[in-house]
């Protein structure tokens, strides 16, 4: 049985000036035997299903490849933020496979091996390479696919009063976000660096697009402002399942597993 789960998937929206509320609109379903799900900036569609099948599909749900994985289970992320280089995050494995736009694989590492035996978070950087955080040095690293130190930070440990637990890494505009539930929003430039920390906590998993920051939370989807601070909800309707567990979205587009087998569109 699939556990249920909430799939929020949203394109970057235009800039905004008042905080308002409106409800996600139901649109079409799909019968998908889906763990996992994500959506790029092309409004592709990316599956985890439950028979170890990465699917990858059009905007008009056209198959447009597979890759099949059964040695490493279930992802725990998928990041598709370039198209061109798509990285899944085996956690429990710490294994990381990189997959061209025609889901042949590109390359895999193993964080272990490599040398970081305790990371929990991956991301992707535009440039090809990838962002960790490592929790053993306290330092957020931009490695590349060999496990090579790119760029480090300074022992982040010793700048928060509180020891770091970064559920999420995104890189937008020259940028690296992560998220710590308590702490809130990080930003860091492209060299590791440590910028600035915004206030917004219990985030687990959000993503950046210009100057938005998109997460979903309190049943609802939070775009704020990364300048201005503007911000709008948009709340599922009331005959969607109240569970909270996100596990990724991107765009104007919201999936919900309402039913077993079943991915229900929303939409804003």
């Amino acid at each position: 049985m699939n556990p249920k789960f909430l799939l929020m998937l949203l394109f970057a929206a235009g800039h905004l000036h008042a905080q308002t509320t409106d409800t996600l609109k139901a649109s079409t379903g799909i019968t998908m035997d889906a763990r996992l799900a994500t959506t790029d900036n092309l409004k592709q569609l990316y599956v985890f299903t439950a028979g170890y099948a990465f699917e990858k599909y059009s905007p008009t749900m056209k198959l447009l490849g597979r890759y099949s994985n059964n040695r490493l289970g279930t992802p725990a992320a998928i990041d598709v933020s370039n198209p061109m280089k798509i990285l899944l995050w085996y956690a429990d494995f710490r294994t990381v496979v990189m997959l061209d736009r025609n889901m042949t694989v590109l390359g895999e590492l193993n964080l272990i091996q490599a040398g970081f035996p305790e990371v929990r978070t991956v991301a992707s950087a535009r440039d090809g390479n990838l962002w960790i955080y490592d929790e053993v040095a306290f330092k957020l690293r931009k490695i590349n696919p060999e496990g090579q130190v790119l760029f480090e930070s300074q022992d982040l440990n010793l700048v928060f009063d509180s020891r770091l637990s970064i559920t999420c890494l995104y890189e937008s505009n020259a940028s690296l976000f992560a998220a710590d539930a308590q702490i809130g929003l990080l930003q860091f430039d492209n060299y590791a660096q440590f910028s600035r920390s915004l206030p917004w906590k219990d985030i687990t998993q959000f993503i950046v697009d210009d100057n938005l920051v998109y997460y979903f939370q309190d049943n609802s989807l939070h775009v704020k402002q990364l300048q201005g601070w503007g911000a709008t909800y948009h709340r599922l309707p009331a005959s969607a399942p109240t569970n909270n567990s996100v596990n990724r979205w991107l765009g104007h587009r919201a999936v919900l597993q309402q039913e077993e087998g079943m991915l229900k569109i929303y939409s804003f």
